[in-house]
């Protein structure tokens, strides 16, 4: 396999993994939008917009990764180990985020999903990997906290007798 064919491979596999990131988070933001139906009209609002252009650019990146070849080598059979080990990881980064986001509530879950993908999946040092998520849920919070005076999910744990 030349040096082409790697490029080709590990291209397939980052369309392939993305595909199924996307798709994964347009059925996240349906049942936002649909369970968001059962909060008042003005409260409504801003998740609804926020949520219908969500919806429009997942869309569109579906549709713009559908048009480009799944993979170069599958019709010799190759890369598929590949593609597979891709969608058990986007499924696990997945999962991950709504675990963080149901235990941890929202602002905790972005900032441990946010410094966990960063150091972890990109590679990229701790200290930029904590900057960039202290920076993300400080940027929630005060974004959604304070300026909306939107109440976010706390998360199970806070619940839980002494949570945090």
């Amino acid at each position: 396999m030349n040096s082409r064919d790697t490029a080709q491979a590990a291209n397939a596999l980052q369309r392939s993994g993305s595909r199924w990131m996307s798709l994964g988070l347009l059925l996240l933001s349906l049942f936002l939008l649909w369970s968001s139906r059962g909060i008042g009209d003005s409260a409504a609002r801003i998740p609804q917009a926020v949520l219908i252009l969500t919806l429009l650019f997942l869309a569109l990146q579906i549709v713009f990764d559908l048009r480009r070849p799944a993979n170069a080598g599958a019709a010799e059979g190759k890369a598929t180990r590949s593609d597979a080990r891709a969608i058990w990881s986007a499924l696990f980064w997945l999962a991950l985020m709504f675990l963080a986001l149901w235990l941890l509530g929202v602002s905790g879950g972005v900032t441990l999903f946010c410094a966990a993908y960063l150091r972890w999946y990109a590679g990229e040092s701790w200290l930029l990997s904590s900057v960039f998520a202290v920076s993300l849920g400080v940027s929630v919070q005060l974004v959604f906290a304070f300026a909306l005076q939107a109440a976010l999910y706390p998360g199970v744990l806070r619940a839980l007798p002494g949570g945090f």
